[in-house]
């Protein structure tokens, strides 16, 4: 267990190897409460803002990273991958920029076995090949909710698979998804892919009440591609995303309309979102709010 454990003043952690981390490299059955890091974190394969490499079952609560994070694959900026069991993350965030050349690149995390996040928020810029994610770069069960990403996202794939995608919030997803929302740009930057606002492909799992709000470039509105998908309550803004329709979502056409709390069926303005007529799109209570929601001044 790790408590009240902080990486503070101008720090870099560099390595031409795998498993390294602003706190720790690699760990089972790990806890981690209140700590942080700012370190800029450098590697190769599982490389994490806070850990490179989980095994299995462990927690993460009130912590943060805040440091740029590089490497091949695996890459993100809390941690690089988490490999089986259960991972809680509650009231966590990492605000460094991600930047991977190869597979499973996250704003939060590269790539989850299963999830049970909440309260959770990834604000820097994303890029990587593909299962590249503003949030995760990848997750294969759980549940994610009540989290954003706000950051830029990039993909650099030239081929369509299966396997993986590129999205606002998610890449590739299995989990279940419910209030949350992806406020940065989504772009493909190679040649093809599966790419959307929120998700890129989603092979099962269903998501309620979330929406996509940045602007998109060769990328579809809500999801770039479906194997198997539920969605409830699900929305983008037109004239932000720069899109014109969508599968699997309901389009709000202009900003002015998006700060209308009436336009979004099913979400809880007293206790879980916030809004701001004229002013904001919905934010989450007990996050930060991004600056991007603020699209009316």
């Amino acid at each position: 267990t790790l408590e009240n454990v902080h990486i503070t003043g101008t720090s870099s952690i560099s390595s031409s190897s795998n498993y390294v981390g602003g706190l720790v490299g690699r760990a089972n059955n790990l806890t981690i409460n209140n700590s942080s890091s700012n370190a800029v974190v450098t590697g190769k394969d599982y490389i994490g803002g806070l850990v490179g490499y989980i095994y299995s079952t462990s927690s993460i609560k009130n912590s943060y990273a805040s440091g740029d994070v590089s490497g091949t694959g695996y890459i993100g900026g809390l941690i690089g991958r988490h490999n089986s069991g259960t991972i809680t993350i509650t009231s966590s965030y990492a605000t460094g920029n991600v930047t991977g050349t190869s597979y499973y690149v996250g704003g939060l995390a590269g790539r989850i076995y299963s999830s049970s996040i909440s309260y959770a928020y990834a604000s820097g810029a994303v890029e990587g090949l593909d299962s590249v994610g503003g949030l995760l770069g990848c997750t294969r069960g759980g549940s994610v909710s009540k989290s954003y990403a706000s950051g830029n996202v990039k993909s650099k794939t030239t081929t369509s698979s299966t396997a993986h995608g590129t999205g606002g919030l998610i890449g590739y997803n299995r989990s279940t998804l419910y209030d949350t929302f992806s406020a940065g740009s989504v772009t493909r930057g190679g040649t093809s892919g599966y790419i959307g606002g929120l998700v890129g492909y989603n092979y099962t799992g269903s998501i309620n009440r979330s929406y996509v709000l940045g602007k998109l470039t060769n990328a579809r509105a809500f999801v770039g591609a479906v194997n198997s998908l539920t969605a409830i309550n699900t929305y983008f803004i037109g004239e932000t995303t720069g899109v014109v329709s969508g599968s699997y979502v309901t389009k709000i056409e202009s900003k002015i309309e998006a700060t209308y709390s009436s336009r979004y069926e099913g979400f809880n303005f007293d206790t879980i979102w916030g809004i701001e007529y004229g002013a904001t799109t919905p934010y989450l209570r007990g996050l930060t709010i991004p600056e991007e929601v603020y699209i009316i001044e």
